[in-house]
């Protein structure tokens, strides 16, 4: 059924890519799927952007599993959720947001220290909490951290919609692993800023909330979608997509710098973001869309592989090869889906057949 609860008529989806040489075990093959999914999730926030030098993970014992129990367990969760909960876009949005707060404000701890996120701290800080850096830090993780990985996978394996990629017991390791890691990093990262029992508490709180708020979030939003007319189609998605991540980052890094009042410049990146949100996905809802999708995703990866191939040429030139794959994997999951228009259907659970 797709996200508003209409079912959908069973077709046949394109060819699915082969990744390597068929000399992969047929176990790595089986997980291809939920693999990939944690290496976007990985890429996407943390290579791209410079947080973590792709270096680091052959430098450091320590990075490479911090990042699969935070990233790859989190995003891997918060599909599950989805797909077993029976939920859209909507529910994984909100999920991803409590990740962002159990991330940030938890484990980095830079929801509260002004120190370790520069303007955003001593521009936005106000009553312990760094604001303008809690708004953009819960959207940007809620978009690339989690719903753009989900959406990648869902387009290069069209088959998995709706298809749990662990079992119950896998899950029950996953929420091992990631509260572990959270744990982790909250009492060894930032060790000189400790936060009180009420600041834990209320943060905890507020991701809480986020999770109720995605289980209860209904299917169907008929604000968005009625019975009898289906939105539009999107044009020119690889625009908007791009206008979305440029504006996003505009606004974050460009509005400090101008000393645009905090309320006011938070108001408008939080506004700006779900107003694009509401806009753009009921138009990229319905069958003979994913080409749109695919479009929109180029878009949207637009700013993070160009400051990625930045940071590789003055920097960590290790992230040139990872952006090049990416590059390859996105020009072959367009030519794949603009020589199958039609062919599959789509639903905006991430699997939902």
């Amino acid at each position: 059924m797709t996200a508003f609860g209409e079912p959908l008529a069973p077709s046949t989806p394109p060819e699915e890519p082969r990744f390597g040489p068929r000399a992969i075990p047929d176990a790595v093959r089986r997980n291809l799927p939920a693999l990939l999914l944690v290496g976007f999730a990985i890429t996407y926030p943390e290579f791209l952007t410079g947080s973590t030098p792709v270096l680091t993970i052959f430098l450091s014992p320590l990075a490479l599993p911090f990042l699969l129990g935070l990233y790859g367990a989190g995003v891997l969760l918060i599909r599950e959720a989805s797909v077993r909960w029976g939920r859209g876009w909507p529910t994984i949005l909100l999920l991803g947001g409590a990740y962002g707060i159990l991330e940030e404000g938890i484990g980095t701890k830079t929801f509260f220290d002004a120190s370790l996120v520069g303007a955003a701290g001593s521009y936005g800080h106000a009553l312990g909490v760094n604001w303008l850096w809690v708004g953009q830090l819960i959207l940007f993780h809620a978009i690339y951290s989690i719903a753009l990985p989900i959406l990648t996978v869902d387009l290069l394996f069209p088959s998995t919609r709706g298809r749990s990629f662990v079992s119950s017991r896998g899950l029950r390791y996953l929420l091992a692993a990631y509260g572990l890691t959270v744990g982790l990093m909250f009492f060894l990262f930032n060790r000189d800023y400790p936060l009180s029992p009420l600041i834990v508490v209320t943060t905890l709180a507020g991701a809480a909330g986020l999770i109720l708020a995605g289980r209860l979030t209904p299917v169907r939003f008929r604000w968005i979608e009625s019975d009898a007319v289906r939105a539009p189609k999107l044009r020119h998605p690889i625009l908007l997509g791009a206008a979305f991540v440029w504006g996003f980052f505009l606004l974050n890094w460009g509005g400090p710098a101008l000393r645009a009042p905090v309320a006011l410049l938070l108001a408008a990146i939080v506004g700006f973001t779900f107003a694009m949100g509401a806009y753009v996905v009921p138009r990229l809802e319905g069958p003979g869309r994913e080409l749109d999708r695919v479009d929109f995703l180029v878009g949207a990866l637009s700013f993070l592989v160009v400051l990625g191939a930045a940071i590789g040429v003055f920097g960590d030139f290790l992230v040139l090869p990872v952006i090049a794959v990416l590059v390859w994997i996105l020009f072959r999951l367009r030519i794949r889906w603009a020589s199958s228009p039609g062919a599959a259907t789509w639903t905006a659970l991430p699997g939902s057949g």
